[in-house]
Formats: structure tokens, sequence, C-alpha cells
């Protein structure tokens, strides 16, 4: 990991019972072997008498093929947001940590509210700071001015750019710069520097992915400066600089320091799916891979965030694992999702 990553750690005495805690939580999470042997089942009904042979038989002992695998990862991520809440000595940090999913719900209210369809039947995930009644409610009465603080500006800019250009994607391109950037400024007043550094290697590589998807894609250039979100480590000029560059010629002058990681694996002769789909497995490798300096902290709550990260990923491979085996694809077909 290069040093430009690297932060100055809390030290925050107030977390040494809460890190020896973490500790225990990450035993539980699953090894390499054990995932590898999911992937190696032929049948979601295999899938989930593998994953009975975990640390997840509690959940899933009475799962069967035709349930709903959704509602058993909610269950679970349920359970563990309650165990972290539990050991966050911070509210501004859980509420940072619970941010995700008040975006991820308030994504699926304004899609629907913008193109008139009804709310209901949303796949919303109830741990949010705010209910999802509130957004749903406010947003029904264009009371847009009385949503929390923290999302009143970038709702009314959505608001405004849908009515001029009637592009649904600015819903997830405003609401992904609103959550990072508020990791950034709760890190920064807080003084937690490991939080700051994973929001902007989260925004470097969201812009990159960004820059190689709407250029390998032939898009307008003017969506990519309107995409782009400030306040990574690479400048948003530098990288709106290089879209007049071939694409190949782009993959190769973004895979310099720091960040050559993304970029394993991929070849000239690729395709541009190949090359976006490498990338973005290879960026969550390497924001996983950052996760790893919180092992050394004895005393501060980086271990809660990088056990968060952690937990996270590891639900979503077990979404994909699952949905593959379902639908019939291939080991190798899973593993380049993941």
């Amino acid at each position: 990991m290069y040093e430009i990553f690297k932060p100055k750690f809390s030290q925050d005495t107030k977390y040494a019972y809460s890190v020896g805690r973490v500790r225990g939580m990450e035993v539980r999470l699953m090894t390499s072997q054990q995932i590898e042997r999911l992937i190696e089942t032929e049948t979601a009904n295999e899938f989930i008498n593998e994953l009975n042979e975990t640390g997840y038989k509690k959940y899933i002992q009475f799962l069967s093929p035709d349930s709903d695998f959704e509602i058993i990862l909610l269950t679970i991520l349920k359970d563990f947001m309650k165990e972290l809440g539990n050991l966050c000595s911070d509210k501004d940090i859980f509420y940072a940590l619970s941010l995700p999913f008040d975006i991820h719900n308030l994504k699926l209210i304004l899609k629907r509210y913008l193109a008139g369809e009804d709310f209901k039947g949303n796949n919303y995930i109830s741990l949010g700071n705010y209910p999802v009644e509130l957004f749903e409610d406010l947003l029904k009465e264009k009371r847009y001015d009385e949503l929390p603080v923290d999302f009143q500006d970038s709702v009314n800019a959505i608001i405004k750019d849908y009515s001029a250009s009637e592009n649904i994607n600015i819903v997830d391109i405003f609401l992904d710069k609103l959550l990072y950037n508020r990791w950034i400024v709760i890190g920064k007043y807080l003084r937690i520097e490991y939080l700051v550094n994973l929001a902007r290697i989260s925004i470097d590589m969201a812009n990159f992915g960004m820059l190689l998807r709407i250029k390998g894609f032939n898009r307008n250039p003017r969506l990519l400066r309107i995409s782009l979100i400030e306040n990574g480590f690479f400048p948003n000029e530098y990288l709106i600089d290089l879209f007049d560059n071939d694409f190949k010629v782009i993959v190769q002058l973004l895979n310099e320091d720091p960040y050559r990681k993304p970029f394993i694996g991929i070849e000239d002769n690729m395709t541009v799916i190949d090359v976006i789909e490498r990338f973005e497995v290879n960026a969550r490798h390497l924001i996983l891979e950052y996760c790893k300096l919180a092992n050394y902290v004895s005393f501060g709550v980086e271990p809660l965030i990088a056990l968060y990260i952690r937990k996270n990923e590891e639900l979503r491979i077990l979404r994909t694992i699952y949905l593959g085996r379902k639908n019939n694809f291939s080991n190798e077909q899973i593993k380049k999702l993941l």
C-alpha cells in the first residue's frame, strides 16, 4: 500500500474493548477456502447445504431454494449493524456507516418519484439514519427543503437537473457524490484520517470507472464532467483531459503509481466490457487491501470501519454466488464477478 494512502491512526483508547470484540468478529468472517467451496457447488440447494456448514448456519438452516435469499442477507446485515452499533462510541461514525443505506433507499424512492411511479414494492434497507416513510412523504408533498439537511441540496439539484435532462442516472451521480463527501467531512471533523482516505480512494475508483465507461461506450463527454466526484486523490481536471485519448491509451495512462493494482490482468486485446469488469473487481480488492491497514490498530475506531467494509463485501459475495447458482452460471462466470 502506497504511503499516500496510509493514514495517521486515531489511537483512541475508548475503543480498546471494541477492538477486542472486532477481532473476534473478524474470525467469524468466511475464509477463502470456504468461499471457494461455495463456488464449487453446482446448484442453489448445494450452495445452501454448504453455507449451512459455516457460521451462517443459524440463518439458513431452514432455507430452501424457493426462499428469498435477500431476506436472509438482510437479516444477517441487521444483526451485524446492531452489534457494530453497540461497539461504536461515536454517533457521527455510526451515522456515516449507516448513510449508505439512506442513500440506497433515497435512490429507489427518487427514481420512482421522478418516473411518476408508486413507491410500493421497493427493496428498502431499513438500516439508515432516517425512516423511509420520511423520504416518501416529503417527496410526495414536494417539501424538499424539509428533508434532512444533508440531503436537501442534492435532492433539489436532482429535481432541477432531471426536469431539464430527464436523465434518471443523475440520481446515482448526485447521491454517490453526497455519500463520499459526507464521509470526508465527518472523518475530518473527528480527525479520523482512515475514513477520509477510504472515501478518497473510493472516489478515485468511481471516477476511473466512470471515465472508462463513458469513453469505452462512446457516451457524451459532457456526462463525464457531471459525473466525476470531487475530492479524490486524482484531480478531476486531469481525468477530463484524458478523455480525448484512445480508450487503450487512457487505460495505460491510469495504470500508474499509486493505482497500478486496479489494472492488474488487463491486456491490450481485451474488450471494453472485459476491461471494465476486471477493473471493477480489482478496485474492490484495492479497497479491501486498504482495510487491512486497520489490522495494526489496537486503540481506535479504524478496525470497526474496516470490518464494516469487509462484512458488506462478504454479503455481496454470497449474493453473487447464490444468484450464479440459481441462474446456472459456470464457476468461471461467478469468479469473474467476484
